[in-house]
């Protein structure tokens, strides 16, 4: 994640130096991971022709399309690599450490955020950064303060990306063995604070999603009393819920955000319909939003799902759509499945996560734990820490 595009300082800063180290970086390191866990690790034979299979096809695209950069290098690397890590790590071992770090780094980083909200002076000893489009934001260790915002950034390029690792970790909660409220809600907060109208409409599905998941346990009415309370100050006390407020206003009138959202839907699937099975590559897509933007809206793509698709192809595009599925899939809870994709989609279509190792790796454990589910039963009970 620190070397990752979706960051401030790897990802967007005006500084292209530390841009372009990420496209050496992440190499290095899934080449290393490929050499280190190759012959010690276990892994299925199927899911090799596949992980070589879909990089084959991401290199035909870079042919087909004439486009020969190193981002293709880059996704095969991060293909067989998250195979490796996946068939290496156990999944239970994965979500405990992904919890426990992003919830570390949340609470320092709210801390933070908090000390910049009430002392915004303080905030200008920390160094800059100008990011591409001329914004400045103070870094402060662990979180990126806007010098024009309040809103919540954390590590994150944008509010948007930061709350797909955010309500990623909420999801593992709920599949955890207890529902630790104390994190859900840190979590919670944080997605609160970013004002991402995306992570905002994908909390307000989770709480309901937790509510329904323990309607038949001792704690529903618990979970009741918090979500009325949290609902009761954001009400009473905040802007944030209105119609007029920084999260749902983008619905009435037209405005860079709710263009983006629009516009990479309608030219998502354009592209993909132009070249269905091994996309249009980077440069191609690129050049076609830019001269489809006055009618599509934007010229920003911020579909990952649709992303896939248009870019690589369909194998691409079903690897990750199937694989996000089946990671949220439970046999005997049709309605927690759907309501869990329905908040990966959601939260999936306020960002374009490119060459993204988290989403490798989540796509991955969805086809691992299908193959050979957990045996190990789940607990309606609250925890709270």
């Amino acid at each position: 994640m620190i070397f990752s595009s979706h960051t401030l300082i790897f990802g967007t800063n005006e500084n292209y130096f530390f841009v372009y180290t990420q496209y050496l970086v992440i190499p290095f390191v899934g080449i290393l991971s490929i050499i280190l866990l190759a012959k010690s690790t276990k892994y299925n034979l199927l899911s090799i022709l596949t992980a070589l299979f879909l990089s084959t096809t991401v290199l035909i695209t870079s042919l087909i399309n004439k486009d020969y950069d190193i981002r293709y290098f880059v996704e095969c690397c991060l293909m067989i690599s998250s195979l490796l890590f996946v068939s290496a790590v156990d999944f239970k071992i994965f979500k405990k450490i992904y919890i426990n770090v992003l919830y570390l780094l949340t609470v320092i980083g709210l801390i933070e955020w908090l000390i910049a909200t009430f002392f915004p002076d303080f905030v200008l000893l920390f160094p800059s950064v100008i990011n591409s489009a001329g914004n400045v934001f103070y870094c402060m260790g662990f979180v990126n303060i806007h010098s024009q915002s309040s809103r919540y950034y954390g590590l994150a390029r944008e509010p948007a990306v930061a709350i797909i690792y955010l309500m990623i970790a909420l999801l593992f909660l709920l599949e955890k063995k207890g529902f630790k409220i104390l994190k859900s809600l840190v979590f919670s907060f944080a997605i609160i604070v970013s004002y991402s109208t995306t992570g905002i409409i994908a909390l307000l599905c989770y709480w309901l999603g937790v509510l329904v998941y323990f309607r038949e346990t001792k704690y529903s009415k618990l979970i009741l009393f918090v979500m009325i309370l949290g609902l009761g100050y954001l009400i009473f006390n905040t802007n944030i819920l209105e119609l007029t407020g920084p999260v749902f206003n983008k619905f009435l009138s037209s405005n860079d955000s709710l263009n983006s959202r629009i516009g990479s839907f309608l030219i998502g699937f354009y592209l993909f319909f132009s070249s269905p099975f091994f996309g249009n590559g980077w440069a191609k897509a690129m050049s076609i939003i830019e001269q489809m933007s006055s009618n599509t809206l934007t010229t920003h793509f911020t579909n990952t799902i649709l992303y896939l698709f248009a870019w690589y192809g369909i194998f691409w595009g079903v690897f990750f759509t199937v694989g996000l599925f089946l990671l949220v899939y439970k046999k005997k809870c049709l309605a927690f499945t759907l309501g869990s994709y329905l908040i990966i989609l959601i939260i999936l279509s306020g960002s374009r996560l490119t060459y993204d190792f988290l989403l490798y790796i989540l796509s991955w454990y969805g086809y691992k734990l299908f193959c050979k589910p957990e045996l190990s039963a789940e607990e309606n009970k609250i925890i709270i820490a």
